[in-house]
């Protein structure tokens, strides 16, 4: 069974390691299996701006990585983990990556109107 993770604007591998040592002290499972609770944790807990407070330089940030509520686009394409994002405008779905890593851009509403149709 596909694994989906929905986020803004998705969680790259990058942004994962520059932030190890809390995903560790959260204790995040190396296949991405727990990260929604992980990610969940740490949005209750005292790291919430240290980790999520992250605006990338390709967004006029000052950090070399985006959160999953900043990342653009460009830092996830050849450099996911898991998930469906929206944030950033796509002409038509756009997927990247396998069964165990992916990511799928779905914010298509301003060139169409499409739905997502996930079947299992």
């Amino acid at each position: 069974m596909e694994r989906y993770l929905f986020t803004h604007a998705g969680i790259s591998k990058d942004w994962l390691n520059y932030h190890r040592e809390t995903f560790d002290q959260f204790r995040l499972n190396p296949d991405y299996s727990n990260i929604a609770e992980v990610i969940n944790n740490i949005g209750n807990s005292d790291k919430l701006t240290e980790v999520f407070d992250n605006i990338s330089y390709l967004r006029c940030g000052s950090h070399p990585y985006g959160s999953s509520i900043w990342a653009d686009s460009r830092e996830l394409i050849d450099n996911y983990t898991i998930g469906l994002v929206g944030h950033t405008k796509f002409r038509d779905f756009f997927k990247t990556g396998d069964f165990d890593s992916y990511v799928t851009f779905i914010d298509v509403l301003t060139e169409q109107t499409k739905a997502l149709i996930i079947e299992s």
